[in-house]
């Protein structure tokens, strides 16, 4: 299940769906680089993880009551609190298709 709400103290109720299958909830990128060196080695580096790296891609079937609420959600409003299995995150929804009862979103996590 997710859970989306504006983050601000009016919120209200937050619009509540179950994802497809075929979401990602848990797009994580580690904090790393990597450098060649002359001798034809490399350097790595890991700089460790923050809930900053993630990105959710989300899709969904939904109600036109529902598809009407996210795509308020995504024209309207900066930042959202997303809720998914792993916790509850503050971010930015950064794309949202919604069509006919379907919904494709991309979850930009900030914290």
């Amino acid at each position: 299940m997710i859970a989306i709400q504006k983050t601000s103290q009016e919120s209200g109720s937050a619009v509540v769906f179950k994802e497809d299958p075929t979401s990602d909830i848990f797009d994580a990128t580690a904090r790393t680089s990597r450098t060649a060196t002359l001798d034809g080695g490399a350097i790595v580096q890991h700089y460790g993880f923050a809930d900053g790296d993630l990105t959710f891609r989300i899709s969904a079937r939904v109600s036109s009551t529902v598809e009407s609420q996210v795509r308020t959600l995504f024209e309207n409003e900066t930042f959202v609190m997303v809720a998914t299995k792993h916790g509850s995150y503050y971010g930015v929804i950064s794309a949202l298709r919604a069509q006919n009862g379907k919904i494709n979103m991309t979850v930009l996590v900030k914290d």
